[in-house]
């Protein structure tokens, strides 16, 4: 691998963010990691560079904020060896949209959509300009299924499935992919830190549950091959093979809109 490839991943202070960057610095790659946590950041940094001896910055920044998606956006543009942009950062707000305060799910379209539309907005001509280069939006395999209680978060992952896909189309001419990664249900801190409550998730069965790890090695190996759609686990697209059945997946649905309720 040449010498200086930076990565710049998002949400990186937790779960599949500091896996990522954990992955990808004992792959050679220099990081730039971003969360909203700066203490975090600087653990986080400071382990990694002891570890793989590579070169970490951070850059603190809340993605809801429309100053701090600027200032990531710049970070992007003038970074002239960014190989890799992993847009992470983002977050669920259980409940029924009309309990919802629209507020919040204002602040989860501009963390899911805006900001990764103009990350890759400010990545992509570089990449293209070197013919080299990977995208990996995290969206999740929710951006398939319909599920009540997740009206728009299924929405804005569904937009950045369709959105890699067709940015793939444009840009792996180029020499640069984009990746769409769809896990289900992940062992990290992102439950807990939506705030779904322990009876909850003890509903979730057992095998229904992704280790991280395991998710993040998928990712990767997919990313080197340049496959676009990535859903991790047998079990997950397996599910989604039965979802697009008509008569199985019709059924499927009616189960989980009468589970939810």
């Amino acid at each position: 691998m040449p010498i200086n490839q930076t990565a710049l991943i998002t949400g990186a202070s937790a779960g599949l963010g500091q896996l990522f960057a954990e992955k990808l610095a004992a792959r050679g790659y220099d990081l730039i990691i971003t969360a909203r946590r700066q203490d975090r950041l600087d653990e986080i940094a400071k382990q990694i560079t002891e570890t793989h001896g590579v070169k970490v910055d951070t850059l603190s920044a809340d993605l809801s904020a429309y100053d701090d998606i600027r200032t990531v956006e710049e970070k992007i543009r003038t970074t002239e060896n960014l190989t890799l942009l992993i847009n992470n950062a983002g977050f669920a707000v259980p409940g029924y949209f009309h309990e919802i305060n629209v507020h919040d799910n204002i602040d989860m379209c501009r963390v899911h959509i805006e900001a990764t539309m103009r990350f890759c907005s400010a990545a992509l001509p570089g990449m293209i300009e070197r013919k080299q280069g990977n995208i990996i939006n995290v969206s999740s395999v929710a951006s398939f299924i319909p599920v009540p209680k997740g009206t728009t978060y299924c929405a804005t992952k569904a937009y950045l499935t369709m959105f890699s896909e067709c940015l793939n189309m444009e840009s792996s001419p180029h020499g640069v992919h984009v990746q769409a990664l769809c896990p289900g249900f992940t062992r990290t801190e992102f439950h807990k830190a939506a705030e779904y409550s322990d009876e909850e998730l003890s509903q979730i069965p057992g095998w229904m549950w992704l280790d991280a790890e395991d998710v993040i090695n998928e990712s990767l190996r997919a990313m080197d091959k340049g496959k676009c759609v990535v859903v991790p686990g047998k079990r997950y697209r397996f599910i989604l093979f039965l979802f697009r059945l008509p008569v199985i997946g019709s059924i499927l649905k009616n189960s989980t809109r009468k589970r939810r309720r």
